[in-house]
């Protein structure tokens, strides 16, 4: 999809540039913003989400003690564990850097 210099509404979601930014905008008060001048995206979730959230982005609750919580309700400390039980496989091999011997344990 080429960006115009307008936003363009697909679904739920609202996709437009902002510099060097692609930003997409949902609806429900999520927001991903990516440049390719970094390799970096980031992502900016609505307060209304406080604690109400569980994933590779922890609780969102300012609790760090249960962010790697898996869906089982076990919390680990293996970010290994943590990206294959959430069915991001390939990205914890991608991430050698941060992963340590014993961490899919």
């Amino acid at each position: 999809m080429a960006l115009d210099s307008e936003p363009s509404r697909v679904g739920a979601f609202v996709i437009y540039q902002d510099g060097s930014y692609v930003m997409i905008e949902g609806d429900m008060g999520i927001t991903l913003g990516c440049t390719t001048s970094f390799n970096l995206c980031a992502v900016q979730v609505s307060g209304f989400y406080h604690g109400k959230l569980q994933g590779l982005f922890g609780k969102y609750n300012n609790e760090p003690s249960d962010d790697y919580t898996l869906p089982t309700g076990q919390v680990t400390r293996r970010l290994g564990r943590i990206s294959i039980s959430f069915g991001f496989d390939k990205l914890a091999l991608l991430m050698p850097f941060v992963l340590r011997p014993g961490d899919y344990e």
